[in-house]
């Protein structure tokens, strides 16, 4: 199994921006989540 070399580290106003983001009515996690390149799951995080 491979080794990860990096790990990236995200501050608290991206993240709270993109969990706003996903509260919008019209706009689906999924979409942010690629928007983002970051997995739909660490919305959830």
């Amino acid at each position: 199994m491979k080794k990860r070399d990096t790990h990236t580290f995200y501050n608290f106003q991206f993240k709270h921006t993109a969990v706003r983001i996903t509260e919008h009515p019209n706009i689906q996690s999924i979409d942010v989540a690629e928007a983002l390149h970051i997995h739909p799951v660490m919305l959830y995080r």
